[in-house]
């Protein structure tokens, strides 16, 4: 596919960078957008990124702004992409975690509240750590699903109740932690927020407890650049193959 050419406009994001070495493999990178026949937004993507390129198809990351879908590519919302970034996800929070805490996973307690692609990805990994994992969740599949992988499970209802956690990661995108289920975390256990804003602990009162949370968000771009740019080029070139854009 030499024949196609791509301009990345962004890349003081390391994982642009790393995405444009894997796509050079099999496609041009041209130098300026007049040569391209494809624009790579970052993700996620501002509307005025995509209003610089008004006559040119674009491949982008997390649209949430009205756009013409014919011209526009969202690579972000893509399954396969999810799940792989889910996995780079998972494994940039087990380093997050490793680094503010004197603890091992093994033989630890560990609370994931949740239990999407992320807090899957997570938990198997923290398992086979040798961690004693609980997941949080609402719905009877989840619950379900927790209990037959091996893992505890509890409802927010039965959270205020548990109280020895050395670990605890949130995966909800809303208010699902606040004073009353804070109540079971001890200052000393590791928290971390890795939900999307607004996420779902509440800070004011995760300080007044004297719980320290740690900010987890864009953790493949954190911790493994070069593993999210390849499968950002990866997702382009299979949605480019199936004729998406």
């Amino acid at each position: 596919m030499k024949d196609v050419s791509f301009y990345i406009p962004y890349k003081s994001d390391e994982r642009f960078l790393y995405c444009e070495k894997y796509l050079k493999q099999k496609f041009r990178i041209a130098k300026d957008e007049k040569k391209a026949e494809y624009i790579l937004l970052p993700i996620p993507v501002k509307e005025n990124m995509v209003k610089q390129f008004p006559d040119k198809k674009i491949f982008a990351g997390c649209v949430d702004f009205p756009c013409n879908e014919e011209k526009i590519a969202d690579y972000g919302r893509d399954e396969l992409f999810q799940l792989k970034n889910a996995y780079l996800t998972a494994e940039g929070a087990y380093m997050l975690a490793k680094e503010n805490s004197k603890k091992a996973f093994f033989n630890s307690s560990v609370l994931i509240c949740g239990f999407g692609r992320i807090a899957k990805a997570l938990a198997a990994l923290l398992f086979d750590s040798g961690a004693k994992v609980c997941i949080c969740s609402r719905s009877e599949k989840s619950a379900l699903e927790s209990v037959v992988c091996g893992y505890k499970h509890i409802t927010f209802n039965e959270l205020p109740f548990e109280n020895d956690f050395d670990f605890v990661f949130n995966t909800v995108p809303h208010p699902v932690l606040n004073s009353k289920e804070l109540s079971c975390v001890s200052p000393d256990c590791v928290v971390i927020e890795l939900a999307s804003f607004p996420g779902g602990i509440d800070l004011h009162s995760a300080e007044s407890k004297g719980i320290k949370v740690v900010d987890g968000k864009a953790l493949p771009k954190r911790y493994s650049p070069d593993s999210a740019g390849k499968i950002i080029a990866e997702t382009v070139e299979r949605m480019l193959g199936e004729g998406l854009i």
